[in-house]
């Protein structure tokens, strides 16, 4: 049975809206904690983890279009690089941003937690 239009419509603006209220919340909190910065911390992790996520999609997306044998090594790739990405992120704030990890990397990995969980509700991720 397909969905009435309306809910089409409403679907379409609600990944924007969560992300929208993910950002604002993580930048509101962390600029009230640790002042600039934890603000500063958390722009620049939500960018990082916007980054992250759309690489994932892309490379998901890659591997629902592909087929044969290079199937097993897309799949992996789009699962693993995601996770790569975190550990490496984690590594670099650790060594040149300490101050600011905590908002960094919760940010990130709330914006990029936000669309992954959206991409799964919705069969679209």
């Amino acid at each position: 049975m397909d969905s009435p239009p309306g809910d089409a419509r409403a679907r379409k603006f609600l990944l924007p809206a969560l992300v929208a209220g993910v950002s604002l919340i993580t930048a509101a909190g962390f600029w009230r904690v640790q002042g600039p910065t934890g603000l500063a911390g958390a722009l620049a992790g939500l960018a990082l983890g916007g980054g992250i996520a759309g690489l994932g999609h892309l490379l998901r997306r890659r591997a629902r279009a592909t087929r044969g044998q290079g199937l097993v090594q897309v799949v992996m790739l789009a699962t693993l690089s995601s996770f790569a990405l975190f550990i490496a992120l984690t590594l670099a704030v650790a060594v040149f941003w300490r101050e600011a990890a905590t908002p960094v990397l919760l940010s990130a990995l709330g914006l990029y937690l936000t669309v992954l969980f959206y991409g799964a509700a919705s069969g679209k991720g």
